[in-house]
């Protein structure tokens, strides 16, 4: 993960990813977009290989972290017998 992946919003994340992508559909070299934009090559590459995957929604940010079920025990009822 990238310093600048901790410091954006997700929807800032995800215009980031479409406008590195849109900058190598319009001719832009990789290597030079990735370091315009202050990250990796390969991390453009996979966002590039995505997009021709899945379009623009492949690009949108996905929840991080754990869900909150899970912090709360899974969706599973506590059990109240005190043995």
């Amino acid at each position: 993960m990238e310093y600048w992946d901790l410091t954006m919003s997700p929807r800032e994340r995800a215009a980031l990813r479409a406008s590195a992508v849109q900058a190598v559909s319009e001719g832009e070299r990789k290597s030079h977009v990735a370091q315009r934009l202050g990250i990796t090559r390969q991390t453009l590459h996979s966002w590039v290989n995505k997009h021709r995957r899945g379009g623009m929604a492949a690009l949108a940010a996905k929840p991080r972290g754990r869900s909150t079920a899970a912090a709360f025990g899974g969706g599973r009822e506590a059990s109240t017998d005190n043995r």
